[in-house]
């Protein structure tokens, strides 16, 4: 049976593109691991479940992308609003990240005072609210409509943004703070490696706004982890397997594509790729495909996360973050982010809380590495985390951590096939040179945080809007 589009993984842009399309077309959804969503997906360990990555949900309100998709695919997920979006703790101070734009102005005043916070917070909330405000941007490469739509997009948004299209975050941050203090960029970098995965210095000032606004959004705790939502997105595909990894993609003369598994092989008129940009050439043998994703190199951070279950009785927030006054060993970052499971979910908070704590690393620091210093690396930053969330969660003693184990970018790479969190940060130095959803050949697409510049699942559902007016023929 030839399928009309066969999709490669259910990541979130895998699934969202899937869905979508399932509507009118038969469509493949092909999956390596036995639990759907890549690193947003929830896995059992032992009797307990966890979030494998991501833990946050947000951009679900009326008018965004993913919104529309979730009501196209008549997908109702069962959430539970965060608020505060993120407590916010870095030594004595505690940040909550409200949703209010004048209350959070009270709370940043109250922790770092400054004549300029009014003018620089109200613009990173103005911009935000532009770009998702603006209609239907587009960002394709390789077809000449694509491209005419994209200047146009660009335009817009230069219009709109101006300046702040390509400025550096932290020149824009300097220019309004010029005294600023460590611990005042320490808070601003910490939130921006949430959302960007990225710092100030990284990014281009419109990307780190959006970032920056995040919380001023509304944030959701998916009842039944992460994973549940993946199974409401794609109730609607008849055609999913799981437990089945591609192992090759032969593209044949006739524009069909022919997909070998490990259990069979299938063909299919359209390929979407829901692996990382850096990756997809591996399913190749074909000389054009693989020097088109030859070109993209692997960069950007990888995660490490420690996973707990945590018999407490007390209340807490699903989202903090923790700040510290130095970089956390062999890390790039002086945070991390912890998440814990809703009080009230009974599978995620079966015997106590499913809590994880993660952080950024380094990708060269875990690849290649002997399994003896592999080991010992790991330990240390594992214990390293557990110890400083016990010191800023007093009331969890070390005793009522009942299971606990961490990964690493190497972890993620071998279930999830990939080691990096999230996508390359746009700058103004790879805007014109970042890739997209499609390719210079006919019919093969990919989809995710690593081929448009969004993270998170409202990023990836723009980049899923764009797929979707693109197969349609309406870009």
């Amino acid at each position: 049976m030839q399928h009309d589009i066969a999709v490669i993984g259910s990541g979130m842009g895998g699934s969202l593109i899937a869905a979508l399309q399932a509507k009118e077309k038969n469509v493949l959804l092909l999956e390596k691991e036995p639990h759907l969503g890549g690193c947003a997906s929830t896995f059992k360990r032992g009797k307990y479940h966890y979030n494998a990555g991501a833990t946050t949900f947000a951009g679900y309100e009326e008018g965004t992308p993913l919104k529309r998709i979730f009501d196209s695919i008549g997908a109702k997920p069962l959430l539970l609003e965060s608020s505060p979006a993120i407590r916010v703790l870095q030594g004595d101070r505690v940040i909550d990240r409200v949703r209010d734009f004048e209350d959070f102005m009270d709370v940043i005043n109250t922790n770092f005072p400054h004549p300029n916070n009014d003018v620089f917070w109200r613009l990173v909330y103005d911009l935000d609210v532009a770009f998702w405000e603006s209609k239907n941007p587009t960002f394709l490469r390789y077809s000449l409509k694509g491209k005419i739509d994209t200047l146009g997009s660009l335009f817009k948004m230069q219009k709109t943004f101006g300046r702040y299209l390509y400025q550096n975050a932290q020149k824009v941050i300097y220019r309004y703070f010029p005294n600023i203090s460590e611990e005042y960029l320490d808070f601003i970098d910490a939130q921006l490696l949430i959302t960007l995965q990225a710092k100030s210095s990284e990014v281009s000032f419109i990307s780190a706004a959006i970032g920056l606004a995040y919380p001023f959004h509304k944030l959701y705790y998916p009842v039944g982890g992460m994973g549940a939502l993946f199974e409401d997105i794609t109730a609607g595909i008849e055609d999913l397997k799981k437990e089945e990894q591609v192992v090759g993609i032969k593209h044949h003369h006739d524009s069909v594509f022919e997909i070998e598994t490990e259990k069979g092989v299938y063909e299919s008129k359209i390929v979407i790729l829901n692996a990382t940009i850096f990756d997809s050439h591996k399913l190749f043998e074909e000389g054009k495909i693989q020097r088109h994703y030859h070109k993209f190199q692997q960069k950007g951070k990888g995660a490490f996360v420690v996973y707990m279950k945590v018999k407490n009785r007390e209340t807490f927030l699903h989202h903090y973050q923790v700040i510290l006054d130095r970089l956390i060993p062999d890390a790039v970052s002086k945070s991390f982010f912890v998440s814990f499971s809703d009080s009230s979910d009974v599978k995620m908070s079966q015997d106590g809380y499913s809590v994880t704590l993660s952080t950024h690393t380094e990708l060269v620091e875990w690849i290649g590495l002997e399994k003896k210093h592999y080991k010992e690396k790991k330990k240390k930053l594992e214990s390293f985390l557990l110890q400083a969330f016990l010191v800023y969660f007093s009331s969890i003693k070390k005793e009522d951590i009942i299971q606990s184990f961490s990964a690493t970018p190497k972890t993620f790479n071998r279930y999830i096939l990939r080691s990096n969190a999230g996508g390359i940060a746009l700058t103004p130095m790879n805007f014109l040179r970042y890739p997209s959803t499609d390719t210079p050949v006919k019919n093969l697409y990919n989809i995710g945080d690593t081929i448009f510049p969004g993270q998170g699942w409202p990023g990836v559902a723009m980049g899923v809007d764009i797929l979707q007016r693109r197969l349609s023929g309406e870009c």
